[in-house]
């Protein structure tokens, strides 16, 4: 497991890739990333039998003394997710919300909804990591707003670690 799409990964061997699933036109691949930037430095050649992801957990940057992830702050996975949306409209679409980290409820539906996903995952984290996680209801308040816009798949759904 990796992120393809990381800083790290050379661009020849992303560029190679998307050449094979280019030429794999009969099967859809789903991207996921936590860093969408680089989909947009490789526009040019995007195949059109992907579905483009972003795992975006909450609209905040949550304040800890040891950072959450090196990825990029949500909220700019945010803004590059939708300008993706401006540059490649024929290409879908998808938001992966997990772990779901606590969130301001309309500032984030409102920036999930901008980026016009196909469907959003959703679900609280798996491995014991005692993230700032939402209340269940507030999560459940959430989804029943996306559901108005796109569809939801639920993965994990449960009280927080602290209740």
């Amino acid at each position: 497991m990796g992120d393809l799409w990381a800083q790290s990964t050379p661009q020849q061997i992303i560029e190679r890739i998307l050449m094979v699933v280019q030429a794999s036109a009969g099967a859809t691949y789903l991207m996921l990333t936590k860093n969408p930037r680089r989909y947009l430095e490789l526009a040019h050649m995007m195949p059109r039998n992907v579905v483009l992801g972003a795992t975006i957990e909450t609209d905040r940057y949550p304040e800890t003394s040891e950072p959450i992830s090196l990825a990029p702050q949500p909220t700019l996975r945010c803004l590059d997710m939708d300008t993706l949306r401006d540059r490649l409209p024929h290409i879908p679409r998808m938001v992966c919300i997990e772990p779901v980290i606590d969130f301001d409820l309309d500032r984030f539906a409102g920036l999930i909804f901008r980026i016009k996903p196909i469907y959003v995952y959703i679900g609280y984290d798996n491995h014991g990591h005692k993230l700032p996680e939402p209340p269940l209801e507030k999560t459940q308040k959430l989804i029943d707003i996306l559901k108005g816009f796109t569809q939801v798949r639920t993965k994990t759904l449960r009280n927080t670690w602290n209740d």
